[in-house]
C-alpha cells in the first residue's frame, strides 16, 4: 500500500484509537466505531495485515505494526485531532 485511502487512514486512526484505550482493538469494536460491518472490517484487517500495517488476531485483539507509525500520524494530523494526539500516538508507540 503506497498511497493510503482515506478508509486505510481512518482504519488505522481507529485500531490506533482502540488500543490506547483499551488495550488493544477488536472487530466488534472497529465495526462499532467505524459503523460499518464487521465482515467489512475483518476484509481490511487482512489488507493491512497483508501491507505489514497491523498485526495480531481476532482472538488476541488488534494492533498496529511499527510501519504503521507514519500513517498514523498522518492520519491524526489531516483529521484536525492536533499535536495533543499525535504526542499519545508517539508515547504509545514507544511502549511497543
Amino acid at each position: 500500500m503506497d498511497q493510503l485511502t482515506q478508509s486505510v487512514e481512518e482504519y488505522l486512526e481507529s485500531v490506533f484509537k482502540l488500543t490506547h484505550e483499551h488495550g488493544a482493538a477488536t472487530v466488534g469494536k472497529l465495526a462499532e466505531e467505524l459503523r460499518v460491518a464487521p465482515s467489512s472490517v475483518s476484509e481490511m484487517l487482512g489488507r493491512l495485515r497483508g501491507a505489514g500495517l497491523a498485526c495480531g488476531s481476532k482472538t488476541a485483539g488488534i494492533g498496529l505494526a511499527q510501519r504503521a507509525g507514519r500513517a498514523v500520524f498522518n492520519a491524526l494530523r489531516s483529521y484536525g485531532h492536533g499535536h495533543r494526539a499525535c504526542g499519545r500516538f508517539f508515547w504509545y508507540s514507544g511502549r511497543r
